[in-house]
Order: structure tokens, then sequence, then C-alpha cells
């Protein structure tokens, strides 16, 4: 009996020895998360729904004959690339499609959906990466306006951004409406191209208003988003198809729509819809603009039509105006182009390497797909 009484006093030992292990470290992972969480909301920035408009313009600068830096353009929302829209002139088709897209529970939640972090973060980790996001449309709209991931963030760095976001996001859902913050999304995000805005996107894309968008279209828009040059069907048709097809299937999969408006949307050509072409006026040093806008997007990772930038080039501001006259047929050249001709250049220093000027192709307007420069 008192061997008996001996052992079992041993493994009640050992069972409270290990429970108290165990709760220690429950308390020191907690005390430890409590801090960083701590250090994390210090740094981070409060919402600013000013940031919302991107009343800032991005200022570019050139050099003047003197070789000073002159500003020579303003991105700004009156400069052909970006027009906001309000929630009223969204069609229901529209929004439908991007809440079946990117977040079904957006009316439902305070701006953090727990349940589907907690699935996205189960995905990333049977992926070993970030396969999903799991981020609200609120968080994206302030991913988007606040500039808060950026390509070049390490692991650790993406999850502050994201523990960020989402307390961020907690903020502007105490004080703007859901309309709201689902417009300032769409007027904010990049649809491919020179269309910043789904206004800009739809007439990109299909030469109309927004308001005029039907569901096919509805459904491609809400597509293209997650990844603009891919799914671009002026560059990638077959994708493109591809991802209006999945998005359309995902609003069949919510009940935004029924099985008959489903097929008939997704046996319509996306071809024939296409009509965006001639859209765009082109600005003066257009080609300069889409050269930056270019450079900065695959090199440093940044939008410059977020707005609140200063940003330096090389370019030669006389040099640059006389290309694009060139181009136009000012001077002679070019200015009875029989029809299909086009031409490109780009002026380079040879001492340095620089670029001075270029031209994107006559009468250029702003369209990519067609940059000879």
């Amino acid at each position: 009996k008192i061997k008996s009484n001996s052992s079992k006093s041993k493994k009640r030992k050992i069972i409270d020895t290990i429970a108290i292990l165990g709760l220690s470290c429950i308390v020191i992972v907690s005390l430890f998360g409590f801090m960083t969480l701590n250090v994390i909301l210090k740094e981070s920035e409060p919402f600013k729904e000013s940031l919302l408009q991107g009343d800032q313009a991005t200022v570019l600068y050139a050099k003047n004959s003197e070789g000073e830096d002159e500003v020579f353009h303003q991105l700004s929302s009156g400069d052909g690339i970006r027009e906001d829209t309000s929630y009223n002139q969204l069609p229901q088709v529209v929004v439908d499609a991007f809440l079946a897209v990117e977040d079904s529970r957006f009316f439902k939640h305070n701006g953090f959906d727990l349940p589907r972090f907690l699935k996205s973060a189960l995905e990333n980790l049977k992926a070993g990466g970030f396969a999903q996001g799991g981020s609200t449309l609120t968080m994206q709209m302030i991913d988007v306006t606040h500039g808060t991931t950026t390509q070049d963030q390490n692991v650790i760095e993406k999850l502050i951004a994201k523990v960020q976001e989402i307390f961020m996001a907690l903020d502007a859902e105490s004080y703007l409406s859901k309309q709201n913050i689902l417009v300032s999304y769409l007027n904010n995000i990049n649809f491919g191209g020179p269309a910043r805005g789904i206004q800009k996107g739809a007439q990109y894309y299909f030469g109309k208003d927004i308001s005029e968008v039907n569901l096919s279209e509805a459904a491609f828009l809400a597509g293209v988003i997650n990844a603009p040059n891919a799914y671009n069907p002026y560059l990638n048709y077959e994708n493109a198809v591809a991802r209006r097809n999945n998005a359309l299937q995902l609003m069949l999969n919510h009940g935004y729509i029924s099985e008959t408006e489903y097929q008939l949307a997704k046996d319509t050509e996306l071809a024939f819809q296409l009509g965006g072409t001639s859209v765009f006026e082109g600005l003066p040093f257009q080609s300069a603009i889409d050269y930056i806008d270019w450079y900065c997007d695959n090199y440093l990772g940044i939008d410059i039509y977020k707005g609140n930038m200063k940003i330096y080039t090389t370019f030669d501001i006389e040099t640059q105006r006389i290309y694009d006259g060139i181009m136009n047929g000012d001077y002679g050249w070019y200015k009875d182009a029989q029809e299909g001709l086009q031409s490109g250049s780009a002026l380079v220093n040879v001492e340095d390497g620089s670029i001075v000027a270029l031209a994107g192709g006559l009468n250029y307007s702003g369209d990519v797909r067609h940059n000879y420069a």
C-alpha cells in the first residue's frame, strides 16, 4: 500500500509539473503576444480618411533648359486616368460581383472576419506561404489607400502589416458606412493599363460608364483586379475569360445569380464586349508618364496614382515636348502617315545611360498596349 501511494504521488507530481509548465508557457506566450501587439499598435499609422480621396497629387519632375528640376505634370483626378464614382452609380450586379469574389460577408462583419481569417491562415500553413490573404474588403481598402503592404516586405513585416490593417479596418468601420468603404476601395484599385478606379476600368475595357455594365462585364472587372496584367484581355485573352468565368461561378455559389444567368453570361464572348481601345485622350508627356508608372510598379512596387509622392526623373522637358510634337505630326513628319504605320523611340544620354525623352507611338493616347518606346 505504501508503494502504491508513493507511485500515485509521483504520477500526480509529474502531472502537476506538466500542468504548471503548460500554464507557464501559455502565460509567457500571452505576455509576449500582448507586448508584441502593443509595439505593433504604437508603430502603426492611424486610419486617415483624407487618403481615401487621394487629394494630394503625385508630382513629376524633369530637367529644364537650365538643368534644374521642374514640375512637368501632376497626377490628379482630372488627368483622364482616375475618375471617382459614387455608390449610387454602381449597378447592383457590380456590387454583387465584388462581394462574391472578394468578401461575401462584407455587410455582416465589423471590418475583420475571424472565420475567413482563420480559414486562410490554415490554407497558408498547408501551402507554406501566403496563398490566401484572408483580408476583408475593408482591410483591402486600407491597404490600397494607406499602402500598408509592399512587394519588398519579408514574412514578419507582412504579418505586422496585416495586424495593423485589422485595427485600422476596425477604426474605419466605426465611422464610415459600408457603402463608403466599398466605393472608396473601387475608386482607388488598379484595374490594369492606365485605369485606376472602377469608372476608368469600365471605360478602358468596355468603352462605357460603370453604370452601364452588365453581368459578364461586372464579373470580369471583379476578377481582373487580382492580377491586372495576367488577366488583361488585351494581353492574355484566355486567362481573362477563365478569370471572368471563375467570378461568375463564385456569384452562382453565393446565390447572387441563377443558373440560367450564369450560363448566359458565361456563354457571352468577352471579345465582343471589349470596346475601350480609344477611351483615353493622350496627355502631354504621356509616354514619359507611362514609363515612370511602369518603372515604379515593376522595380519599386509602388502605384504612382495613389498620390502623395514627388518623383524626380532624368527626362528633359523641351526634348520630350519636341518628341511628342514629332509623333503628333506637328513638324511635318508623320502628318499624313498611312494607316497602320507606327514608330517608337527612346533618346538616351550616352554618358550615363539616363533616359532623356520617349516617344510611345504616333498620336500616342496612353494605351500601354501600343507603347512602342
